[in-house]
């Protein structure tokens, strides 16, 4: 299962997931109402932006490890060391007029863009 986060676009802003050459959309304001979208209603696929982010968790317990065995330059090292993951911003554009903007990791876009547009 691969995380997606929707900013923006025709659908609410929430989180979705791409499974099995599947969107599904959840909605904040109603969780309980999910939207399935098959990849063969997509019409169009574009990066927006892609950037190098760090991991939230890594980053403090890195910087603590370091902070604890170094001081302030161990803080800074740990920081440096942290993972890192790459974060596309993607542009969807489905048949139906339908669109969004969304974020997702590197290997779930991947996924999608090899998926086939039928």
């Amino acid at each position: 299962m691969s995380h997606i986060k929707v900013i923006s676009g025709d659908f609410l802003a929430g989180d979705a997931e791409f499974q099995s050459g599947r969107f599904t959309l959840k909605s904040i304001l109603k969780p309980s109402r999910e939207l399935t979208i098959p990849i063969s209603k997509l019409k169009a696929l574009e990066t927006a932006t892609e950037e190098v982010v760090n991991k939230k968790g890594s980053v403090i317990r890195w910087s603590l490890a370091g902070a604890l065995l170094l001081g302030p330059i161990g803080l800074v090292a740990g920081w440096l060391l942290c993972d890192k993951e790459r974060e596309i911003t993607f542009f969807a554009k489905f048949k139906d007029g339908r669109c969004l903007l969304a974020t997702t990791d590197f290997d779930t876009y991947s996924k999608i863009s090899a998926s086939p547009l039928k």
